[in-house]
């Protein structure tokens, strides 16, 4: 394949006021090795980098990233993080709430696997109840998946052991080949200014699809390591990902200089390589993060920040060999996929469940070649997607209806026809009158407290604004000209009452002076318990919002609890709020244990968790038998013996004292008779 891309270098002959162009490098024919999810002749294009729901970034990376491309030169690939021991019930929802405005398309996920101190507990099946989130979650999506396991695996600065990071990749890689309806490539991926002896990590190529690199300064392409990781990974048949790549210490800002220093020769490497098959650029500005604080130095490399290095980007981009985000068909075409009979009709379309959430579910579509997803439309309007047979409608406003027709959608990107549609319309009978007073600031700031931390450093103007309101004569203004990327610095709080056993949704309207996020939470005065911690992005659109979440039996009445609004992480914009409200939906949760006879070993939840420094843990068990209870920290030390001794059927309560212990995570571990049981719990002093 012939292709050609103009770069100006400007050094010497700059001196001499001239310049000279010279042909880039030209794009080499992909090699196909014939790995799982590997395109036959191109490079998919991938960005990023996004973090999971509690990641603790506070940028639109993607999305900004997005805004810069032309419309039909979108990435087809979303680079996203997650924790194995950080992962949360509700992960994949809302992954899946910031795709779905990129519509009906297949968007992909290169997903990194977090095990830094984690890595020596997977094998032990420690982490199995955080697997199973992970793997319920990516079985939810329905979306190809790309899943760098421990990504930098020999990075200094991860300090993995090789025996247990080839244990956990196995581990991992087994589990997800369990799981049938997950498709899903593993890839072992490498840091180029890591250690050098990277085979001793290597898990084997039965267990590894892909190999991956990334790539942060300007030398990192030519480093000796580089070239002997891909020829190697050719030698043994394996395509290659750029994991992440960024211009480290150079960023966008100069313009041509920095275009010509980082991402030439980037790019040229990138096309003489043909085992290269994926790229996943990371569009961040590093001097506005909180994490690492080295990353500040690293520079801008936002697209949007210097339109020449955008529109060479672009340019770039525009070379046939790379693949872009387009339909399901689009995506599997490119994988080699030729069949093109469609899946049969989804018939059977019933509801579950008319009080919240309302959940719909279908029997299963049948084809050769396998279901992938399938897509919910309303009426000829796309709404949403799942991997699943069933779907939960939790945004539905009180009183509105949908008309849902779904789609099954085939592994050859193929579309059945539309099913027959049906109503949907939550129940409202028990849901009860707003809980918040004032919700809609018509009488100033009555009932709400505005609060800015002592010793916060921050600076910030609460006031009632009468000027950009969201609705009505009033909307909450909070004016943020100072920011301390600590959450709770900064807030808007109401206290309410809440019943226990009852689940609740919190409903509000939101606008900000530019992009940012804030976070939604409800929580106990103490700041220890919560019940609602849900991180939102907002825009200068006015955009509404809702949250569920459900209270414990366990919930003490006596205790103030407080529906916030934290801006401490908003950096230095205004941010508008109107028309809160908080519904109790009347649905009993049993948090409770049964006092029949249970028919089935479990370990709960502890409660409280987070706790400081006592917490509840209980039990229960279907036969008599002899039985461990165990504390263990995150590397996997035993800290604490709770119990090792015989006991009867029924259910058991103990209370754990950890006043001994530092605030960290820690996992307790269940054994009765054949049956080992682990769950995490989390201390904060």
């Amino acid at each position: 394949m012939v292709s050609k891309r103009k770069v100006k270098f400007i050094g010497v002959l700059f001196l001499l006021l001239s310049s000279i162009s010279v042909e880039a490098q030209e794009y080499a024919t992909r090699t196909f090795y014939g790995q799982k999810l590997e395109p036959i002749n191109g490079i998919m294009h991938g960005a990023g980098q996004d973090p999971g729901i509690h990641g603790g970034y506070r940028q639109s990376f993607f999305d900004d990233y997005v805004s810069e491309m032309d419309s039909s030169e979108l990435p087809m690939i979303y680079m996203y993080y997650e924790s194995i021991s950080g992962i949360e019930e509700g992960w994949a929802d809302e992954l899946r709430k910031k795709l779905l405005k990129y519509g009906d398309r297949l968007i992909a996920l290169q997903f990194g696997v977090y095990l830094v101190n984690q890595e020596h507990l997977v094998p032990s099946a420690l982490l199995d109840n955080e697997l199973d989130i992970w793997l319920d979650g990516l079985e939810e999506l329905g979306l190809p998946v790309y899943a760098r396991i421990g990504y930098e695996f020999n990075g200094p600065w991860n300090d993995y052991s090789s025996v247990h990071y080839i244990n956990s990749f196995k581990y991992i890689t087994d589990k997800l080949r369990e799981r049938e309806k997950i498709e899903a490539a593993t890839v072992w991926n490498l840091a180029v200014e890591g250690y050098q002896n990277y085979m001793d990590y290597y898990p084997g190529d039965e267990y590894v699809d892909w190999w991956s690199i990334n790539y942060f300064s300007k030398d990192d392409v030519n480093l000796s390591l580089s070239d002997d990781f891909l020829a190697d990974a050719h030698e043994h048949g394996k395509p290659v990902i750029i994991g992440e790549s960024t211009p480290r210490y150079i960023g966008v800002t100069d313009g041509q200089d920095d275009w010509d220093e980082w991402f030439v020769p980037f790019f040229n490497h990138v096309a003489i390589q043909p085992g290269i098959k994926m790229t996943g650029y990371i569009n961040w500005e590093w001097a506005d993060q909180s994490i690492e604080p080295v990353w500040n130095t690293w520079g801008d490399a936002r697209l949007a920040s210097n339109q020449v290095v955008a529109q060479n980007y672009r340019d770039e981009m525009n070379d046939s060999l790379y693949l872009h985000l387009g339909s399901d068909r689009v995506f599997r075409e490119a994988l080699g996929h030729t069949e093109t009979d469609l899946p049969g009709t989804v018939t059977n379309l019933r509801i579950e469940s008319t009080r919240y959430p309302v959940r719909l579910s279908w029997d299963e579509s049948s084809d050769t070649s396998g279901i992938a997803r399938y897509l919910l439309y309303n009426g000829e309007e796309f709404y949403s997607f799942t991997g699943n047979t069933s779907y939960e409608f939790r945004e539905l406003s009180f009183g509105d209806s949908l008309n849902i027709s779904v789609i099954a959608v085939d592994r050859a990107g193929n579309r059945s026809v539309l099913s027959e549609p049906i109503l949907i319309k939550e129940d409202t009978e028990s849901v009860s009158d707003d809980l918040i007073e004032n919700s809609e600031f018509d009488d100033q700031d009555s009932f709400w407290n505005f609060n800015r931390a002592a010793g916060s450093f921050t600076t910030v103007e609460f006031s009632i604004d009468t000027n950009s309101v969201i609705s009505g004569k009033y909307s909450a203004l909070t004016d943020v000209t100072r920011s301390s990327s600590v959450n709770f610095h900064i807030m808007i709080e109401q206290e309410t009452e809440l019943v226990p056993g009852h689940s609740y949704q919190v409903r509000y309207k939101a606008k900000a002076s530019g992009v940012t996020e804030m976070e939604t939470w409800v929580q106990e005065t103490t700041g220890n318990f919560y019940y609602l911690d849900e991180p939102v992005s907002l825009s200068q659109q006015v955009q509404s919002y809702a949250h569920s979440f459900s209270v414990p039996q366990s919930h003490d009445t006596e205790t103030s609890t407080f529906l916030r609004f934290m801006m401490g992480i908003s950096g230095t914009n205004k941010v508008w709020i109107d028309e809160v409200s908080v519904f109790d939906l009347g649905i009993t949760v049993n948090n409770e244990r049964n006092t029949e006879l249970p028919a089935a070993t479990e370990l709960y939840q502890n409660y409280p968790n987070p706790f400081n420094p006592t917490t509840k843990i209980s039990y229960s068990l279907s036969l008599p038998t002899l039985v461990s209870l165990t504390v263990y920290n995150v590397q996997g030390v035993e800290v604490a013996k709770l119990v090792e001794e015989p006991k009867l059927q029924g259910s058991h309560t103990l209370v754990f004292d950890a006043s001994n212990l530092s605030s960290g995570v820690y996992f307790y571990r269940l054994k009765a008779g054949s049956e080992t049981i682990t769950r995490k719990m989390l201390l904060i002093k």
